[in-house]
This record gives structure tokens, sequence and C-alpha cells, in this order.
């Protein structure tokens, strides 16, 4: 099969026939080669993170069909549980790769009662930031699109770890990129958990699309002429949401 890094710099296509050839590329190796010659090696060659299970990656959540005025969020990676990914899996298989997590969070609304935590401390972050009474499942459906920097799960981040910084920005990054220049944000976009980032974004590799500053707890910045605000992890914000609010107005 051709490697990922081929497959990226030869692809030609952009907006959501880009995203959907990157999707059936990742469906069609983790089905042919997830455990021979595999797939779950390489992720964790570059990563150090991947469980060894068969869980599609997460490059967006979110109905990215129509993106225009939606918040956008930058993940680290997507989390891993083994109960809640085996039933998001099928949910992904039986409705589509694509359209499976368009709707993730018609998923998750089915699956759950309330917000799962890592989504709950983001809507008390909006909450706050843009005066919205009530956030809920079909808030997020309708309102907002989540990216991941790097598309594959582990049950935390504290071992994730970029061993080929040179690999990444031609790859996953690049992936990145075009999914944002599709997405075309007129609004500043998150990113969560931003120190995890801030020192591979410091890095020379990304000197020409990246520039940014620490202002209190928060980072501002471009990110290929798209503006960005870093946020400190969400359950843990020094001084608390209102403080990291009155920070960013």
């Amino acid at each position: 099969m051709e490697s990922f890094e081929n497959f990226i710099v030869k692809n030609k296509l952009k907006g959501l026939d880009f995203v959907k050839s990157v999707l059936n590329y990742e469906q069609n190796r983790f089905e042919k080669r997830f455990v021979r010659d595999s797939v779950f090696e390489d992720i964790n060659k570059n990563f150090g993170i991947f469980p060894a299970v068969k869980v599609y990656p997460v490059y967006f959540g979110g109905d990215i069909t129509n993106p225009k005025g939606k918040i956008i969020f930058i993940g680290i990676n997507p989390g891993y549980s083994p109960e809640l990914n085996k039933v998001e899996q099928k949910w992904v298989e039986d409705n589509g790769y694509f359209q499976g997590y368009s709707h993730l969070f018609e998923f998750f609304s089915s699956e759950n009662n309330g917000l799962l935590p890592y989504f709950a401390n983001i809507a008390g972050f909006l909450k706050r930031l843009k005066n919205i009474e009530e956030i809920d499942w079909q808030w997020f459906q309708d309102n907002f699109i989540g990216l991941e920097m790097i598309p594959y799960h582990s049950s935390d981040a504290n071992g994730l770890r970029i061993n080929d910084l040179k690999y990444y920005r031609k790859t996953y990054f690049e992936v990145f990129l075009r999914m944002l220049n599709y997405l075309n944000p007129k609004e500043p976009i998150f990113f969560n958990g931003f120190a995890t980032f801030e020192k591979y974004f410091s890095d020379k590799i990304f000197q020409d699309i990246i520039t940014f500053k620490k202002v209190d707890n928060i980072w501002k910045g471009k990110i290929k002429g798209y503006s960005f605000i870093g946020l400190p992890f969400l359950n843990r914000p020094r001084g608390g949401k209102d403080n990291l609010v009155k920070s960013i107005k």
C-alpha cells in the first residue's frame, strides 16, 4: 500500500474531496494491515500513544459540510475508552466514516445523558465567552467543529510525542492545514491544551507558517493567516474559566 506521506504529497484534491480521500485511505489501511505489517506499529513509532485496538482515526467531529460561522476547536488527539470507542466504532462503520463523524454529536447524545467531561469543559468556557445560556449535544452538532492535531486515540496525552517533526509537518499537519483552508474561519480558532504543542510549533520547521506569543495564561497567534487563541487545558485553567475569559476579552 502506498505510504501515507506519498499519498498526501501527491494528493491534489481540495475541500471535502480531499477530506474524504484521507478517510478512505485510513479506512483501507486499517482494514487491510492493522496488525500484520501494521498500522498499529507505524502509529506508535510516530506518536507512541495508540491502543492495540482497531478504532478509526478522528480528523474531525461535527458537520463540516456547512462550516460557515461555526466555532472551531483544535484538540491534541482524541481520547480512548474501551467501552465508548467500541460503540463509537460501530456507529462509524454503520453510518460510514465521513457521515459518522459528521454526526458525532448526535451519536454522543444517543449514548450519554449529559455532556462528556471534555465537552462539558468546552461548554463552560464558551458559555462565559459567548454569553450562551445553554449548550447541549444539539448545540454542538449545529455550531461546533472539532479538529485534532494528531488523529489517533489514546487514553491520555501524557505519553504523546512527535518523534519525527519533519515527517509530521509533511503529513498530518498538512492534512490539518488543508482542512483549515476549506473551513476558512473568519473568527479565531481555539487550541485546547496549547502548551503541549508550544514546543513543537516553536521549531524552525513551522516558522514560515505559525507565529504566536504568550499573553498572561493564553497564547495569541496566526497559523497560515488564520487567527488562533491557544488555551490551557480547560479542566484546570489557572484562575478558573472566568479569569481565562477576561484574558481573552
